[in-house]
């Protein structure tokens, strides 16, 4: 098969060679303490339910893909929907960014990030991210690693504290056995078996995020299966039961505090 061709040597396709349907998947043991395998449906389709997304403040969103808090890192896509500079900050892990609309950039850089463009901000760097006065949304998914090593070494819960929800990181100094975070946000695990219950109350004006990694958990009688989050304002207590073995982590972060300057004042 030869495809037209305006002038010169003429290119030639080879034919696409069949699937070998002989194949079949790996099936040998995985490595000790592999996380499972992810898939999330509608990951960037970005005008779908609205319920997937946390709401930061009036004018800033974000929806989570992937807390790792095993391993460290955590995967979300930021959607700001007006102008503005977002507070100085420094990351002390890389970071993957991959625009999804509109532009942004940092004071400390001569680019400019556009659909479809990749950035990395390297480890240690400390920035100011912009999104500039013309741009009506500006949606962005970053990959997001944490800088202590002591990420990668904190145990999840297991059998042995069943039933209890444990601060694995906080931004609370009297949280003295979690890993420290830089915000007035706490990450909680938990491992309930089949029947077991766990309650936490909710302070004023907090947002709360719940992801089950497996099983199947109801939160205050809705039921959430395993990888789909849950985002959750305006109650005071959660009560989560297992309807079979679950392990879930639960985010309480400060509720609509926003973190957006305008660039007018």
């Amino acid at each position: 098969m030869t495809p037209e061709h305006s002038g010169g040597d003429v290119p030639t396709v080879s034919p696409r060679r069949p699937i070998d349907l002989s194949k079949i998947a790996y099936q040998l043991p995985r490595p000790m303490g592999m996380v499972p395998a992810v898939s999330v449906a509608g990951a960037v389709m970005l005008d779908g339910d609205g319920r997937n997304w946390v709401p930061q403040s009036p004018t800033v969103q974000f929806k989570p893909l992937l807390l790792n808090v095993s391993q460290g890192y955590h995967i979300n896509i930021l959607r700001v929907l007006a102008s503005g500079v977002l507070s100085r900050h420094r990351h002390y892990g890389p970071v993957h960014a991959f625009t999804l609309r509109g532009t942004w950039h940092h004071l400390e850089r001569d680019w400019v990030a556009s659909i479809g463009d990749y950035a990395l901000e390297p480890a240690g760097e400390t920035q100011t991210l912009v999104v500039p006065d013309n741009v009506p949304e500006m949606t962005t998914l970053f990959r997001v690693t944490g800088g202590s090593p002591a990420w990668g070494t904190k145990p999840f819960i297991k059998q042995d504290r069943a039933g209890l929800l444990v601060v694995l990181a906080s931004g609370y100094d009297s949280d003295v056995h979690a890993l420290p975070l830089r915000a007035e946000t706490t990450v909680l695990g938990a491992t309930l078996i089949q029947d077991q219950a766990a309650e936490y109350e909710v302070g004023e004006h907090r947002y709360l995020y719940l992801m089950p990694a497996v099983g199947r958990p109801l939160v205050n009688g809705l039921q959430i299966d395993a990888r789909v989050g849950a985002a959750i304002k305006g109650v005071r207590r959660l009560i989560i039961t297992a309807v079979k073995d679950s392990e879930f982590v639960l985010v309480d972060a400060p509720e609509g505090r926003s973190v957006l300057s305008s660039t007018a004042a």
